[in-house]
C-alpha cells in the first residue's frame, strides 16, 4: 500500500494512475494505510476537482478511525475534505452533526480554514442553542460547549461561539412546595458546581 500510496502522491490530475488509485482507495477496508492513500489523493491529484463519493469515503474513514480526541491524521483527513471546493455545505453539516463534541473542538481549531470553523460555531450553536443554568451535573456530563473549550487553540469564532454557551449562574428558582431547609441546600450544591 505504501507504494500506491507514494504514486499518488505524485500523480497528476485526470491520470489513469490517480483514477487507479482512488478506485483502489475505494475498495480499501478503513485502516491507517487507507488513511495515508485518501489524504494523498485529496492533497495532489484531487485538490482542486473530486468526486463525492471520494470526499465521503475520506470522511468516513476520518469519523470512524477517531476516538474522542481525535488529533493526528484523521482529524487532518477530515478537515481536508470538508473544506475541499467540491464539498458541499450539507455534506459537511451532516458531517459534522456527526461528530462528537471532542472531534467537533478539534475541527474548530485555530489552524482551520475560516470556512471550517464557521460550519464548526453552526453546529456548536445547533446542540447548545442556549446557556443553561449551572449545576452539579454538568460537572460530570458538560455541556458541548464546555467540552469545546476544554481544547487548545480554538479558532476565535468558535471559542467566542463556545464561550457564549457556557452555562450561567445557578437559578435561584424556588418550588412553593419544597421547604426552605432543602431548597438552600439545593441551592448552594449548584451554586458551588
Amino acid at each position: 500500500m505504501e507504494f500506491v500510496t507514494a504514486v499518488a502522491a505524485q500523480a497528476a490530475p485526470g491520470s489513469a494512475v490517480a483514477t487507479f488509485a482512488a478506485q483502489q482507495a475505494r475498495s480499501l477496508p478503513a485502516s491507517r494505510d487507507r488513511g495515508r492513500l485518501l489524504s494523498a489523493l485529496l492533497s495532489v491529484a484531487f485538490r482542486d476537482v473530486a468526486p463525492d463519493w471520494l470526499l465521503k469515503v475520506a470522511v468516513d474513514q476520518a469519523l470512524t478511525g477517531a476516538d474522542e480526541h481525535w488529533i493526528g491524521p484523521d482529524i487532518d483527513l477530515a478537515a481536508t475534505a470538508l473544506t475541499h471546493p467540491d464539498c458541499e455545505v450539507n455534506f459537511r453539516d451532516d458531517a459534522l452533526q456527526q461528530c462528537t463534541d471532542g472531534q467537533l473542538a478539534n475541527l474548530g481549531a485555530a489552524c482551520r480554514p475560516a470556512t471550517l470553523t464557521a460550519a464548526v460555531a453552526v453546529e456548536l450553536r445547533r446542540r447548545s442553542p442556549d446557556p443553561m443554568p449551572m449545576t452539579r451535573q454538568l460537572l460530570d456530563q458538560p455541556t458541548p460547549a464546555q467540552k469545546v473549550l476544554s481544547t487548545e487553540r480554538l479558532a476565535d469564532l468558535v471559542f467566542d461561539v463556545a464561550f457564549e454557551l457556557l452555562p450561567t449562574h445557578p437559578h435561584p428558582d424556588r418550588d412553593d412546595n419544597a421547604d426552605f431547609e432543602s431548597w438552600h441546600a439545593h441551592f448552594r450544591d449548584r451554586r458551588s458546581a
